[in-house]
């Protein structure tokens, strides 16, 4: 699952149970959701600029 679709709606997600757990809006859990996605799938500093970034070599 490296798509970008695919890795923001799974940290959507992510978030969209932290809001539920802790209180708050779903947004302020986002950031912190896709680090913790990145952490889980094993992604380094060099997927996650590629992903979807246009201009990536």
């Amino acid at each position: 699952m490296n798509n970008l679709k695919a890795i923001m709606n799974c940290a959507w997600e992510i978030a969209r149970a932290g809001a539920a757990g802790f209180g708050g809006k779903v947004r302020m859990y986002f950031g912190a959701a896709l680090k913790q996605y990145w952490k889980e799938n094993g992604m380094n500093g060099e997927n996650k600029k590629s992903i979807g970034d246009k201009t990536a070599t």
